[in-house]
C-alpha cells in the first residue's frame, strides 16, 4: 500500500544475471535501485526482463500486475439535505482522490443503482431517508467500500411559549429551524438559538414566526395582557376572540 518501504520483486535468472524491471504506469508503481516503489493507489503491470548477453540468450519478459490498495481516506461523501419537506431534491456528492473506473451502488428502501464515475459523482433528486453507498474499483475485484448516509429535510416549525409572572414578557421555545424571524408587535427580531426572550406590552400583543424556508409554515398568535375580560374584533365577521386574563386567546 501508499507507504510502504520499498521492495524487491523476487525474480531471479537461471542464467545468474541481473533481472531488470519496469512499471507500466509510473503514478502508481516506479523502480528505484532495482527495487518497487509504490507512489500512489491504483493498477500497474511490473514487468520482468534479461536482456541476456553473449553467453546467454535473453529471457522471456515476465508481467505481474501490481494493485495497490486505495487509502480509506480516498473518497470524501457529502450530503445535501431536501430543502423542503416533502421535496425530492437531496444530493450525495463524492470526490475521489485518485482517478480510477469506479462503480458507486446507492440503496435505499431495498431500490439498489449502479452509478459509474472516474473521479466526481453527483447523485440527484434525493427524497429523505437514509443511504448505503458502496463504491468499487474496476480490475480490484476485492475492493469494496461501503458508508451510510442519511439525506434530511427540514422538520414543522414547533413554537412553545410561557409568560412571565409578571405578565412582561414572553419566553419562546423555537424547533425546526436553523434561522427563525420573530416579529412581535411590528417588531422584528431575527434569531438562530432556540429560544427567545421578548418584552411584552398591556393590551393586545401580536406574534408572528416565520423561518428562513418559507415551506416551513407561519405561526400567528395574538396574546393578551391584562386583567379584564376582553373581546374582540369590534365588529367581527366569522370568529369572534374572547380573553379572561392574561394568556393566549381562544376563539368563541
Amino acid at each position: 500500500k501508499v507507504g510502504d518501504a520499498d521492495f524487491d520483486a523476487g525474480a531471479t535468472a537461471s542464467s545468474g544475471l541481473p533481472v531488470n524491471y519496469t512499471s507500466s504506469d509510473t503514478t502508481v508503481a516506479t523502480i528505484v535501485n532495482g527495487k518497487i516503489h509504490v507512489v500512489g493507489a491504483g493498477t500497474s503491470i511490473i514487468t520482468a526482463s534479461q536482456g541476456g548477453n553473449e553467453s546467454y540468450s535473453a529471457a522471456t519478459a515476465i508481467n505481474q500486475t501490481l494493485i495497490v490498495a486505495l487509502p480509506v481516506t480516498n473518497f470524501r461523501i457529502s450530503v445535501t439535505s431536501a430543502s423542503c419537506k416533502g421535496k425530492n431534491n437531496g444530493l450525495i456528492n463524492i470526490k475521489a482522490a485518485k482517478s480510477l473506473n469506479y462503480t458507486a451502488t446507492i440503496t435505499e428502501n431495498s431500490v439498489t443503482t449502479p452509478y459509474q464515475f472516474t473521479d466526481s459523482l453527483q447523485v440527484q433528486n434525493l427524497s429523505a431517508g437514509n443511504y448505503s453507498v458502496c463504491i468499487t474499483v474496476a480490475g480490484q475485484t476485492d475492493y469494496l467500500q461501503c458508508d451510510n448516509v442519511v439525506v434530511t429535510e427540514p422538520k414543522d416549525l414547533s413554537v412553545y411559549s410561557i409568560i412571565n409572572n409578571k405578565g412582561d414578557s414572553l419566553h419562546l421555545d423555537l424547533q425546526g429551524a436553523a434561522l427563525y424571524y420573530v416579529n412581535l408587535n411590528a417588531v422584528q427580531y431575527t434569531t438562530a438559538n432556540d429560544r427567545i426572550t421578548l418584552p411584552l406590552s398591556n393590551g393586545i400583543n401580536k406574534l408572528t414566526v416565520t423561518t428562513d424556508k418559507e415551506c416551513q409554515g407561519v405561526v400567528q398568535k395574538d396574546i393578551i395582557v391584562s386583567d379584564k375580560v376582553i373581546i374582540y374584533p369590534n365588529p367581527f365577521e366569522n370568529t369572534l376572540n374572547l380573553s379572561i386574563g392574561k394568556g393566549w386567546v381562544n376563539n368563541a
